[in-house]
């Protein structure tokens, strides 16, 4: 059977549109792909700085009045000020604390220094 340039022509364009849609639509998914791929990595990243928020708001919410920890930058208030310390015995900790030396407690501010 002969093709004449018409039959070919006919053929051939439905399929070639169906080509260039079907790429795309691939180029597309690609790009939603990589788009989730950012989003999720964003979320991520959200997630540690809510955690990080919430852990700051929960220790800087009010002054402590209990023991503050062991080895952590902490802002304390006594008798004769504020003062930026760190302890790093327990005993001594418990001791400040039962003789009232040390009346509050924050953990002292990151973007301070």
């Amino acid at each position: 059977m002969a093709v004449n340039k018409d039959m070919f022509h006919a053929q051939t364009t439905p399929s070639n549109q169906l080509f260039n849609t079907s790429c795309k639509v691939l180029d597309g998914v690609s790009k939603l792909k990589e788009r989730n791929a950012e989003l999720e990595k964003k979320v991520e990243e959200l997630k540690y700085t809510v955690a990080t928020l919430e852990t700051d708001i929960a220790m800087a919410q009010s002054w402590r009045t209990t023991t503050p920890p062991v080895g952590a930058d902490l802002l304390i208030e006594t008798g004769e000020g504020f003062w930026r310390v760190r302890f790093n015995n327990q005993e001594k900790v418990d001791y400040l604390v039962n003789e009232g030396k040390i009346k509050r407690w924050i953990p002292y501010p990151k973007t301070i220094g």
